[in-house]
């Protein structure tokens, strides 16, 4: 909890005036806090001093009402008055010979809509107190979630649903999850993993960069210790090129004995070193899970960019055949932001071989307000956004598209007197990214993401990336993120936007496009395939220098047409490039790169030199061209969408809802269209709308696979052949009635029911958690609400009251479920004749003491 609002206003001012106290730092609200890690670094320069001061006014006159103001003594050593000027402050001197720092109004430059709506800096400023913020409807959390991850709730509807499909999924399945950013898919990788593998078991999370690798690691280490889980042996969770040999051989026999909980890596690393002893772990049959976080890079980058996070899907085949079929992994593939190019490649990738589901309960993103400018020119443009910084609400990300950009951005930075900011790009090193993250962040005990333990003063209030930066990132507090490029689609520009406000507190976003900027867009847009041609020749090379290998095709990624002159790694990654897209036809399997790691970063991977494959049949040249085409259409249609910003036609929150709207035969998503603001609505003078995430029911699967009847042991299956049994409880009062339902309710969840609906109350949080005990490694699954469609379809156990006196409407309730027991007092009537024992008209009925005897 935060100090009372008037001792962190004095703690600021002690601050300004050079009475700096340490230890107030902690529980100070976050842009307080900030301005006081600025004020205790002799790095801060006096704009980047102006800046915060200037947060710290809007956060107070947000809350205190026109006029509110900070008086400093003249003789304190706050910032020139210039600079506070540049930085839109008033200095007025008072009687009493101090100083009276009040912030003026500011509108965005170049957005003539940007102040019909008043001050847009009003709401940001008011963070978690705005009437705008994002509410979240957290629902009661599953005993298994609570006793694994130690949540009482669930974050959103949506979340649960999720949740329960990961764990209701049979072996082998393959589950599709889109979900809003900052609505927790961090630990719907986490929660099931450790569940599963409370015993022996591995699970993998594939994450695009290290910095995100080593922040999921933080995570885990800290949630372990909190919980008193079982730590895997080296206390380690994340495998990166980085390490020394031995951290990584650990890791590798952990992963072998089964003994590894759960582990995140790259998708390089995954492909190469760990290969083999996940290979090992399949065939022992320890591999729970498979997660791939940020699932969209997998269409987004894997074409071009980084291909192997199209070519770990060979890997990923090898390792679901390999192990025996009722221990197969269940596939999670998380993402925030799934158009529907991107679902297309995902399910052609990983859908083909067994069990695919969609489970969309996504929301456009409600904390933004977007302002949009245009500039001729770079360098007027560059002008811009120093306007934009010395006003934009801190922390920020300025975003470009090149090293050379951001080179460019921190060197004006510098000239305009800014020193609190830092870069990411594909040139930063796994340690720098890592440094910059927590350098951007500020800490405190009244932080929601780190320990006190963890706690540290900020030394970075702006980061200038390109796109890779901030992926996943526990980054909460964002507040402004700048475009100063034409990122090269609408997806790139949509999810570095959602960056801010993971939170839930409003952000800004603010889009300096130049004309300058638009072939570098194109250029960054085409992704780089062959024409069919030129891939016939290159697929004969590779033909003419492949060997056979274990009924398997080792590729010579060297191999070249003699029309081509250049070898070496990009001769390598046209044929990488030729070899994933085949691959998304069906015309080959991609199943493991040669033994050697690589660098795992953006911009740093070079393809081995050999390659594992399995050929379908002959190559269907036509559908090679189809899937070209599809492709490359899609990252035009992407870029086009984007330049509807720069005369923006309708809502910018209508455009995102049709970009990332879809429906196939194998699943959908229909994003609902909000907006916080943009220039169409200021203009039309439209308030902010916000739409709830859909509620979709959890994923059902083939019966035939399902843990849903075919893990109820035979002996309550042939009790109940209609799907439904009745188990009559005898006791004389309601104590003894909830002691015999937890007698039954265990056994019957030995014997596989895992869903129990409690409308009222009768089971206590001391029962329940003996009931997950019960269940082991298996998810125990609790509603408190009637029987519905969005209840998962597994075998359920209903409890009623022992009050109760009329059952309930059975024949409804058990549609919902594949197997329906209910516990009920011996009793209870007949809802339809209120003079007939349930038992006449209900049947079959058992005792509970004959249930516990058959089982």
């Amino acid at each position: 909890m935060h100090v009372e609002h008037d001792d962190a206003l004095r703690c600021v001012q002690a601050a300004l005036a050079g009475a700096v106290e340490a230890q107030c730092r902690t529980d100070l609200p976050a842009p307080h806090r900030r301005l006081h890690d600025a004020l205790c670094q002799p790095g801060a320069s006096a704009a980047d001093i102006a800046v915060l001061v200037r947060h710290v006014l809007g956060w107070e006159d947000s809350r205190g009402g026109e006029g509110t103001g900070l008086p400093v003594p003249a003789r304190a050593p706050v910032p020139p008055h210039d600079v506070l000027a540049r930085a839109g402050i008033e200095v007025t001197p008072l009687q009493d010979g101090r100083w009276w720092l009040r912030r003026r109004a500011w509108t965005v430059p170049g957005d003539e809509t940007a102040d019909l709506r008043g001050d847009p800096l009003r709401e940001v400023y008011l963070e978690r107190d705005s009437s705008q913020r994002r509410s979240e409807q957290d629902v009661a959390a599953d005993p298994f979630w609570q006793a694994m991850i130690g949540y009482e709730t669930y974050q959103t509807p949506g979340q649960q649903q999720a949740a329960r499909s990961v764990v209701t999924a049979p072996a082998g399945a393959t589950l599709l999850l889109n979900l809003p950013t900052g609505t927790g898919k961090t630990s719907l990788a986490l929660g099931p993993a450790l569940l599963a593998s409370q015993h022996v078991g591995v699970s993998v999370v594939i994450v695009p960069t290290v910095v995100l690798a080593l922040d999921q690691e933080r995570r885990v280490q800290a949630l372990i210790d909190e919980r008193g889980h079982r730590p895997s042996p080296s206390g380690r969770y994340a495998y990166l090129g980085e390490m020394t040999e031995e951290d990584k051989r650990a890791l590798r026999e952990a992963v072998r004995s089964g003994e590894q909980r759960i582990l995140y890596t790259s998708p390089e690393a995954f492909s190469t070193g760990l290969a083999p002893a996940l290979r090992s772990a399949a065939d022992a049959g320890h591999l729970r899970y498979l997660f791939v976080d940020e699932a969209h890079m997998v269409h987004q980058w894997g074409t071009d960019f980084r291909p192997d996070f199209q070519a770990m899907v060979g890997l990923h085949d090898d390792l679901v055949r390999r192990s025996a079929p009722d221990v197969r992994p269940v596939t999670v593939l998380m993402t925030g932001t799934l158009a529907a190019a991107t679902a297309q490649t995902l399910h052609a990738l990983f859908g083909a071989r067994g069990d695919f589901r969609v489970l969309s309960s996504a929301s456009l993103r409600q904390e933004p307000e977007y302002f949009v400018t245009h500039w001729p020119d770079t360098t007027t443009r560059l002008q811009a956004l120093q306007e934009v910084l010395w006003h934009a609400p801190r922390p920020a990300v300025v975003y470009v598209s090149t090293p050379e950009q951001v080179e460019q951005v921190r060197a004006a930075m510098d000239g305009w007197g800014f020193g609190r900011h830092a870069a990411v790009s594909g040139r930063s090193s796994a340690a720098q990214r890592q440094a910059v993250v927590r350098q951007w962040r500020s800490t405190g005990t009244s932080g929601a993401h780190t320990s006190p333990a963890d706690d540290h003063a900020s030394l970075v209030d702006v980061v200038v990336a390109t796109s890779a930066f901030g992926l996943g990132v526990d980054m909460p507090d964002v507040r402004s993120v700048i475009h100063a490029c034409v990122p090269e689609s609408l997806d790139r520009f949509y999810q570095e936007v959602g960056r801010g406000g993971r939170d839930g507190a409003p952000s800004l976003s603010f889009y300096l496009p130049a004309a300058d900027d638009r072939g570098l867009a194109k250029d960054l847009a085409d992704p780089h395939m062959l024409r069919v041609d030129t891939a016939k020749r290159r697929w004969e090379a590779l033909r003419a220098h492949w060997s056979s290998q274990d009924d398997r095709l080792r590729v010579d990624l060297d191999a070249r047409p003699v029309n081509v002159s250049e070898s070496g790694p990009k001769n390598r990654l046209w044929n990488l490039r030729l070899l994933t897209l085949l691959a998304r036809t069906g015309a080959l399997r991609l199943l493991a790169a040669e033994q050697h790691e690589r660098a795992h970063e953006p911009g740093a991977a070079e393809p081995g030199r050999h390659l594992l494959i399995e050929t379908t049949g002959e190559i269907d040249w036509s559908q090679y061209e189809v899937e070209r085409q599809r492709t490359l259409e899609a990252a035009r249609h992407s870029l086009q969408q984007l330049h509807l910003l720069t005369d923006l036609p309708r809502c910018l929150g209508s455009i995102l809802h049709e970009h990332y709207s879809f429906s196939a035969s194998w699943g959908a998503s229909q994003v609902p269209a909000a907006c916080r603001g943009c220039p169409w609505c200021r203009r039309a003078q439209r308030p902010p709308r916000h739409a709830a995430a859909p509620l979709p029911p959890v994923a059902s699967w083939n019966s035939a696979t399902s843990c849903a009847g075919a893990a109820v042991a035979p002996p309550v299956r042939h009790l109940m052949p209609a799907g439904r049994l009745s188990v009559l409880l005898d006791t004389a009062d309601a104590a003894t009635y909830r002691r015999a339902a937890v007698r039954v309710l265990d056994r019957l969840i030995v014997a596989g029911v895992h869903h129990v609906v409690d409308v009222e109350g009768t089971l206590d949080a001391c029962s329940w958690q003996g009931l997950q005990r019960s269940a082991g490694t298996t998810a125990l699954l609790r509603s408190t609400d009637e029987p519905n469609v969005w209840h998962p379809p597994v075998a359920t156990a209903i409890v009623t009251a022992f009050e109760r006196a009329c059952g309930p409407a059975l024949e409804e309730w058990s549609d919902c479920y594949p197997y329906t027991i209910l516990l009920a007092p011996t009793a209870m009537r007949a809802p339809e004749r209120p003079h007939s024992p349930w038992r006449d008209l209900h049947g079959p009925c058992i005792s509970d003491s004959r249930l516990l005897e058959d089982l």
